[in-house]
């Protein structure tokens, strides 16, 4: 699964795109992860705020249907 949300994240732009990869603590048996892709246009670097690095929260000036619907229709 995380190699075919990467993948996915590549094809948004065309090319390999830069991310931060977040995995929590495991607790009772879960393991999760968060990917966080690095830029906001083929050529444009996301720049991440200092609310986003110590909150590990990221802001996205899309809704999540949106951006849901982009990583949907970059792979078939």
């Amino acid at each position: 699964m995380l190699i075919r949300n990467v993948q996915r994240l590549d094809a948004l732009f065309g090319r390999p795109m830069p991310y931060q990869l977040g995995v929590p603590r495991i607790e009772f048996g879960h393991l999760s992860a968060t990917i966080g892709g690095l830029l906001c246009g083929p050529d444009r670097l996301r720049i991440l705020g200092a609310a986003e690095l110590a909150t590990g929260l990221y802001f996205s000036p899309l809704s999540a249907d949106r951006a849901a619907a982009a990583l949907r229709a970059a792979l078939p």
